[in-house]
């Protein structure tokens, strides 16, 4: 979760670097860099961020039903 938000919040304000092997490839460092690549580095943020709150939800809700199914007894 910590890892998607992030990359989404420095995709969001364009405070990235790209690992020195990118740039051995000038278009894709520059598609990177440029208002598409910070779209889809932000969308992978995102979407890491919304997989682990899921996670954790479904993690918190398998905790209440076997708590409150054992109070019931």
């Amino acid at each position: 979760m910590w890892g998607g938000m992030l990359l989404g919040s420095l995709a969001l304000y364009s405070r990235y670097r790209l690992p020195e092997f990118v740039w051995k490839w000038p278009d894709l460092a520059r598609f990177l860099m440029g208002p598409w690549g910070r779209g889809v580095l932000l969308g992978i943020g995102l979407a890491l961020a919304f997989g682990a709150l899921m996670e954790v939800w479904e993690l918190v809700d398998r905790l209440l039903v076997r708590f409150l199914h054992e109070s019931d007894h």
